[in-house]
């Protein structure tokens, strides 16, 4: 069973999604979507301000990725990057 919690029921996104795994350092977008099979990591990560239509910045990619929403920045590993759907941009 996938999780999968979206801005707001029925939210569609025009414009292409990405995971966030596939995303270079210096990269921002606008969280689109959380998509995992865990309930546990959605509410973990939603704890944390990773909140469908919250701007994010990506500052490393490698070896972990550091991610940047608002003024708070998290190391998260590629497993918990390959859930996160960002939409190109801002």
């Amino acid at each position: 069973m996938i999780i999968s919690v979206r801005k707001k029921p029925g939210f569609i996104s025009k414009n292409k999604e990405f995971p966030l795994s596939r995303v270079e350092a210096g990269t921002k977008g606008i969280i689109s979507q959380l998509k995992f099979n865990e309930p546990h990591i959605v509410k973990k990560l939603l704890g944390i301000g990773l909140i469908p239509g919250e701007t994010i910045e990506v500052i490393r990619d490698f070896p972990v990725f550091i991610i940047k929403i608002g003024e708070s920045k998290f190391a998260l590993d590629e497993k918990l990057v390959s859930g996160i759907y960002i939409i190109l941009g801002n």
